[in-house]
């Protein structure tokens, strides 16, 4: 599922930044940093006198190449993602508000989403929100209000943020550990101390 959606929003990217921009530079180092996500990348960097430049030709053709394999990859089931879609459906949450759920629950896996949103946020210096905002395609001023102190992601515990939880200094916003253990297998939860019940399910 994580190939898939950082293919999706790689490929978004491509499309929407120019190449002269420093973002796609950063961007394109990640990627052929990574060919267990994307595959091998020919040489997409050339060193000028003037520093690395990446040319209008090569952006073409990694755009390409992740179109190819995006169109050739199954879009994946996921238990946990899809049993989130019914809560956020039985809450009547937003199309956004669903998004940013969704967004945290991938990076909580601590997998290539969360070292996706770890570049952008040490290369490019983003803010978690703008992270979330440009991965989600949503405006960052959505991203704000749905996950402010007084946003509905928050104030009916879905959302638990810094400032409501100190701990949580390098990761300002996480799911609640209710709404982690309701994703999680069956199996799994009946060993969460604390819950008085054999299974929450």
């Amino acid at each position: 599922m994580e190939h898939h959606i950082l293919h999706g929003i790689c490929l978004r990217l491509i499309h929407g930044l120019p190449p002269s921009r420093p973002e796609a530079l950063v961007l394109v180092r990640w990627m052929t940093g990574r060919p267990d996500l994307f595959g091998p990348l020919p040489p997409l960097i050339a060193q000028t006198r003037r520093g690395p430049v990446l040319d209008a030709q090569g952006w073409e053709l990694l755009a390409s190449h992740l179109a190819d394999r995006l169109a050739a990859m199954p879009e994946p089931d996921d238990t946990a993602l899809a049993r989130l879609d019914t809560i956020a459906a039985h809450l009547d949450l937003t199309f956004e508000e669903a998004a940013i759920l969704r967004y945290l629950a991938l990076q909580h896996r601590q997998g290539p989403l969360a070292d996706f949103t770890a570049m952008l946020q040490r290369e490019i210096g983003l803010s978690a929100e703008a992270v979330i905002s440009l991965s989600c395609n949503l405006d960052e001023t959505e991203v704000w209000t749905a996950l402010a102190p007084q946003g509905r992601l928050v104030t009916i515990g879905l959302v638990q943020t810094d400032s409501t939880l100190a701990i949580l200094r390098d990761d300002p916003y996480t799911l609640s550990g209710l709404l982690l253990a309701l994703l999680s297998p069956p199996s799994q939860r009946r060993s969460i101390p604390g819950s008085g019940r054999r299974t929450l399910g």
